[in-house]
């Protein structure tokens, strides 16, 4: 061989060597993941209030997570061999949830206790291929007047809950008193535990089911003894249960145990709302 073709020689094999590199498998990036238990995921709010917050629970196995404040998250499956019958199989729905939007449901593939990554809605990395966005249902705004009081007063305030459903009637749980109108709320100053919250229920405390089809006011008066209430801020939320029968009891749970009874626990629900504020101030007028 000439010296001349030498180097042309010399950089057909170069081309023909990458080209080959390319296709070996050691160098594949679409090398098959062997441990498939991961799954990642993006959630959007669809009035964008912030994507954080949302709750994220995988029916059967009970697993769960919150997103951040992105929209993102993660879950990862337990090892097969501490699965039911060494790994579980079939299409088990993960659920995000904001108690007043349309739960989002994705249905997902398992097999042998791993995802089925490229299958479905994943892509070959075991990440959802599209968001989920959550539509709002139920817009909740409670105001308060007065909205200002000294530790010292003993005039009524009247707390006024504004529920407007978005698209679809909406049936909603709460308690009422004796004149039959709702009367549950939950009172908790700014710089205490939800453990520390005031429930207000009214008498006797009748739990009913409300069918929201249209802009509905609730009206509470409620009157409380001077000094009932310490200098500072309280956030007022209004008490009910939305109805989705597409919600499973169990994802409830998971937030907490006790999650559907009448207590402090239910400050823990994922709810996005326009909580009334009512504002107490000291003999001396300091917060």
């Amino acid at each position: 061989m000439s010296a001349k073709l030498l180097p042309f020689v010399l950089f057909v094999v170069m081309i023909i060597l990458l080209n080959t590199c390319t296709e070996n498998p050691f160098f594949d990036d679409r090398i098959e993941i062997k441990d498939k238990r991961r799954l990642q995921g993006k959630v959007i709010v669809g009035d964008l209030a912030g994507s954080g917050g949302v709750f994220v629970w995988l029916d059967g196995f009970k697993l769960s997570t919150w997103s951040d404040s992105l929209g993102n998250f993660e879950l990862q499956l337990p090892r097969a061999n501490t699965q039911p019958g060494g790994g579980l199989t079939g299409s088990f729905n993960l659920y995000l949830y904001i108690a007043n939007y349309q739960v989002g449901i994705v249905p997902l593939p398992i097999l042998d206790g791993q995802f089925e990554y490229g299958k479905g809605p994943l892509d070959v990395k075991g990440k959802l291929m599209q968001s989920v966005v959550l539509r709002k249902i139920l817009d909740i705004q409670t105001t308060i007047n007065p909205d200002t009081m000294t530790t010292e007063s003993k005039d009524p305030i009247h707390f006024k809950v504004r529920l407007e459903n978005l698209a679809e009637p909406v049936e909603v749980g709460t308690y009422h008193n004796s004149f039959g109108n709702p009367s549950c709320l939950v009172l908790r100053h700014e710089d205490d535990p939800i453990e520390n919250a005031v429930l207000l229920q009214g008498q006797p405390g009748i739990y009913k089911l409300i069918l929201i089809d249209t802009v509905t006011v609730w009206d509470m008066f409620y009157q409380f003894s001077p000094y009932f209430f310490r200098p500072g801020t309280y956030e007022i939320t209004p008490y009910l249960q939305i109805q989705q029968k597409e919600l499973p009891v169990d994802l409830l749970k998971s937030i907490d145990e006790d999650i559907l009874q009448f207590d402090y626990q239910y400050l823990k629900w994922p709810l996005r709302h326009m909580a009334g504020r009512l504002t107490v101030v000291g003999l001396e007028g300091n917060e």
